[in-house]
């Protein structure tokens, strides 16, 4: 794991082997002839690293992890909540009901 950057090789240790799997499968990999499916986890992400690293990675639909997807869902979550807690009491502002 060595040949990808330290954001990759969590983001790999995160995703789950079916994810690995489908991943694998979206880059070319070809079920009967690597028999992706029948892999266990550390061939799955041994043979994912091996992909990131060879370079073949940077053609056009290459499946990648994205490994600040979840900070982006976080922070999208917080927002939503900010937003709602906002309104909650702009209702509450509007109307004079205090709970």
């Amino acid at each position: 794991m060595e040949q990808i950057t330290e954001a990759q090789q969590t983001a790999i240790k995160k995703a789950s082997s079916d994810r690995l799997c489908l991943l694998l499968l979206k880059a070319g990999f070809d079920d009967d002839e690597e028999l992706i499916p029948g892999l266990n986890r550390d061939e799955l992400m041994a043979k994912y690293v091996e992909f990131l690293s060879s370079g073949d990675s940077d053609h056009e639909g290459a499946a990648r992890v994205d490994p600040n997807h979840g900070q982006a869902r976080y922070e999208h979550e917080q927002m939503m909540k900010r937003m709602e807690l906002e309104s909650y009491e702009h209702r509450e502002r509007k109307i004079g009901v205090r709970t």
